[in-house]
């Protein structure tokens, strides 16, 4: 009974207003998985305590509301501040935060519930947890007119260091400086502005004295609202704006048929941009890094795009607006929360490149094989058991990677795959050595790392068959 009490008062302590210190909590943990090709992967679960509390604030009469564009601006600079200010980023890694700031009857901070994404080290989390709080009433927060509610806010906080990544390829066609900016005199020759990594807070309006411009990079700045004219830069065809404080209803591009090539990723989009839609010509969107809540009206009047990047994008479906994009080459759907394969994908009949790793796959829909054009498929560390046999039609596929899932064979079409260079199924279940791989005479590279039958069987046992494909000029990995 008395430990039935203390836990009471436990929890009235963490959802108690009167305390004047917020709490600061994450709501899921990281836990170390296996080193991979691709580096050391994560995976988050829930912290079930920290859900619960969550859940009791939103029960005090805690609404989740949208505040104005201006408000929100401001609650993320003043976390992108206090978050800063605790953490030493000289050795921290680029932080994609997803929070919820929960206000009390004062317009104060109470809580902020919080986790971070992609990757991240073990500590910060903890760094957070224990130091944020102090800084946040240090900063003397409060919003007025703002109190018993719920802001969600997403921010993107990239490593404040002199190496910030900017190698810079010197030409003369390229401007490099602010300064240079306003003291170059042969503005008909700039091609090319990089101003990443300056930090930034606009974008400045001598860009418009370069009519002949085709690239402007603007990313790793503290950019909050943008509004290009188009009509000042009728050659520009390509914009990087990632790694800013963006969102969708502060970027405005004119009208306009030379932008080929947009970046918009590692900001605060929760959709594309209205005025993305103006861009009649434009090829390449990559959206990466943004928590997106994407519609069908989403990808109207995107008719030329022909590379759509959604990684790490914390969706688990796709709109049926997607297959609008008639055009569409490539798509980028890593780390996600897709437990299945969007039906929408199979819409996409020029599609040559599907790339679904990272996410929680357990079967492929057979209408994959309406993929005619597919070349490359990624869909790697996911949970896939099999294959549906009937891709054995996808006849012009030449990269198919299903590394780290849980496969107790090949899929016996892969034998039957007639352009097939490149086949990765490595840290599967496989306890015996394909050996119907061995007849491939096309595979140029083969991955039979981590499987089961490496570590168990004696190398005896399928030496014989990785030197007959040895002999085919097939590279064997195992």
């Amino acid at each position: 009974m008395i430990m039935k009490i203390l836990a009471i008062l436990l929890l009235a302590c963490c959802i108690d207003d009167s305390f004047s210190q917020p709490i600061v909590l994450p709501l899921e943990k990281s836990l170390d998985l296996t080193v991979s090709k691709t580096g050391d992967e994560r995976q988050y679960v829930p912290i079930p305590e920290n859900v619960k509390i969550l859940e009791d604030v939103r029960l005090i009469s805690r609404k989740e509301i949208k505040l104005s564009g201006q408000q929100t601006d401001y609650i993320r600079k003043m976390l992108i501040q206090s978050v800063r200010n605790v953490l030493d980023l000289k050795f921290a890694p680029d932080l994609m935060i997803n929070s919820k700031v929960c206000f009390n009857k004062e317009g104060e901070i109470s809580h902020v519930f919080f986790d971070i994404k992609p990757f991240f080290f073990k500590n910060i989390d903890q760094v957070l947890q224990d130091k944020l709080p102090a800084e946040l009433i240090r900063n003397n927060f409060k919003l007025e007119n703002v109190n018993d509610c719920i802001i969600s806010v997403s921010f993107y906080i990239r490593i404040k260091s002199e190496n910030f990544g900017r190698i810079i390829s010197k030409r003369d066609s390229s401007i490099t400086s602010v300064e240079e900016l306003l003291n170059v005199s042969d503005s008909l020759n700039v091609k090319r502005i990089n101003l990443s990594g300056l930090d930034l807070k606009v974008i400045p309006d001598q860009i418009y004295r370069f009519r002949n411009l085709e690239e402007l990079d603007l990313q790793g700045n503290e950019i909050s609202v943008v509004h290009l004219q188009m009509n000042r830069l009728p050659k520009l065809f390509k914009i990087d704006l990632s790694s800013n404080q963006l969102d969708q209803k502060n970027i405005s591009i004119d009208k306009n048929k030379s932008l080929r090539i947009l970046n918009l990723q590692k900001n605060a989009i929760s959709d594309i941009p209205l005025s993305v839609h103006l861009c009649k010509k434009l090829e390449s969107l990559w959206l990466g890094g943004n928590i997106l809540a994407l519609k069908t009206k989403s990808f109207r009047r995107l008719r030329h795009l022909e590379d759509l990047n959604l990684y790490n994008n914390g969706l688990t479906e796709l709109p049926l607006g997607l297959k609008k994009l008639r055009r569409l080459k490539i798509i980028d759907l890593y780390y996600n929360e897709f437990k299945e394969m969007p039906v929408v994908l199979t819409k996409l009949k020029r599609l040559q490149t599907l790339a679904i790793a990272h996410n929680r796959l357990k079967f492929i829909d057979p209408q994959i094989t309406k993929l005619h054009r597919l070349r490359t498929f990624y869909a790697h560390h996911n949970e896939l058991v099999s294959l549906p046999s009937v891709m054995e039609k996808m006849k012009n596929l030449k990269k198919l990677d299903l590394g780290y899932n849980k496969l107790e064979k090949p899929p016996a079409f892969i034998y039957r795959l007639p352009d097939l260079e490149e086949l990765d199924i490595s840290f599967n279940q496989l306890t015996v050595f394909p050996k119907e791989i061995a007849g491939n005479k096309n595979l140029k590279s083969v991955f039979f790392n981590g499987n089961a039958f490496i570590k168990q069987s004696p190398e005896s046992s399928y030496i014989l068959w990785i030197n007959k494909m040895k002999t085919n000029n097939t590279l064997v990995y195992y």
